[in-house]
């Protein structure tokens, strides 16, 4: 092997290109072309410098080794030995990258567990969803197509997301933040902006559930700034919810109704083309419940909150139980916060039939919620009735 064939083979071995090299040395890219092709004599400091710079280079690609297996670690995906070779996509044929057909089906099935999970909730299939995480990160790894890698690391992204949501969905709030960081940490990989803002409004959404909404906001607004004017309408509206919330938390009404003003205006213009899962029934039920939560101090709100979150139910996906009963549980709390007992139990039963369908943790939370507001208004005859339902709910 020539001296300049050498120098492009340390290079290439990790992944740097020629331009690459040229912004970290002292010579141009022209310079290093004409070195690595032979075409000049290679002088012996730059035999040096890339030395140090594939060096430099090795170590970094061992210290983001060792971080992506401590957060695999700590997600649990080691844990499930046997299932790697088995995996959906994925057999254990020697592949070192996968073809743009793999993509496409890896693709397509972290959509499925997506809208499976906003079905049911519960996480029932996280394991498979760590497996698809591990073996993803295995790939992206080896290969050295820049494109493909790239493309990788997005679908490892949203695997990422959709096992963020599980573990919040079963209550680990710890691994689901976690999960979040790894999405963002892939999406930026990727170069991959949606994936970015998507992952920082879930941490947002973590963090005010939580009840820390100064963290949230801060998250938001970093997604804010990401977001504008270059990620789909149907996720900046969803942005522009996230930080309705945030405000909503801090009891700033007036930025409250400017946010979601300008969510509902971008909801407008959405078509789906950014494959986000945001769409009328969640804006509706997001701002709704924020209205709810409001309601609880200033009961003048209860109103608008019960016809929001009627908005959403309307418009939902039937399929979608977990948002459905979560709809139902915040609809029978605005009515019975309105003082309209009977349509609130109607609206209490129904949603506790939903909650039983589903084995979300946060439903269960809400369920809980309603008991406690039914309590002060124990003496009447259909909220014991309420209770009681309730009580058999939570007791299976």
């Amino acid at each position: 092997m020539t001296p300049g064939q050498q120098l492009r083979a340390a290079r290439t071995a990790v992944d740097l290109s020629l331009g690459d090299m040229a912004r970290r040395l002292p010579w141009s890219k022209a310079a290093l072309g004409f070195y690595e092709t032979d075409q000049r004599p290679v002088p012996s400091e730059v035999i040096v410098a890339y030395t140090e710079v594939v060096n430099q280079e090795r170590r970094r690609l061992a210290e983001e080794e060792g971080m992506r297996r401590r957060a695999l670690l700590s997600l649990g995906a080691a844990a499930v030995p046997g299932l790697i070779a088995g995996a959906p996509f994925l057999p254990d044929n020697g592949l070192k990258s996968l073809g743009e057909t793999e993509l496409d089906q890896l693709e397509a099935l972290a959509t499925h567990y997506r809208d499976w999970n906003e079905r049911t909730g519960g996480g029932l299939q996280l394991r498979a969803v760590l497996v698809q995480i591990d073996q993803l990160a295995e790939l992206a790894e080896v290969d050295r197509n820049r494109s493909r890698r790239a493309r990788t690391f997005k679908v490892m992204a949203r695997f990422s997301q959709t096992a963020a949501t599980m573990f919040w969905d079963t209550g680990d709030d710890g691994k689901a933040r976690r999960c979040y960081e790894f999405a963002l940490h892939a999406s930026v990989e990727a170069r991959d902006r949606s994936g970015e803002v998507k992952a920082l409004v879930g941490m947002g959404r973590q963090e005010l559930i939580l009840g820390n909404p100064s963290e949230a906001q801060e998250l938001t607004r970093r997604a804010l700034e990401r977001a504008s004017g270059h990620v789909p309408a149907a996720l900046m509206a969803k942005v522009y919810t996230r930080h309705a919330w945030s405000k909503s938390s801090l009891s700033d009404i007036n930025e409250f109704r400017r946010s979601t003003d300008l969510a509902a205006e971008t909801l407008a213009d959405a078509n789906d083309d950014g494959g986000s899962s945001f769409d009328n029934a969640e804006f509706a039920g997001t701002t709704g419940a924020r209205l709810l939560e409001m309601a609880h101090e200033d009961r003048s709100l209860a109103a608008e909150a019960a016809a929001s979150i009627e908005t959403a139910i309307a418009v939902r996906d039937p399929r979608k139980l977990r948002s459905l009963a979560l709809d139902q549980l915040g609809l029978a709390q605005a009515r019975m916060l309105q003082g309209e007992l009977e349509e609130a139990c109607l609206q209490g039963n129904r949603a506790v039939k939903t909650a039983t369908k589903t084995g979300s943790s946060h439903v269960r939370t809400k369920l809980e919620n309603l008991r406690t507001l039914a309590a002060t208004y124990q003496n009447e005859s259909c909220v014991a009735e309420l209770r009681d339902h309730i009580d058999t709910a939570l007791a299976a």
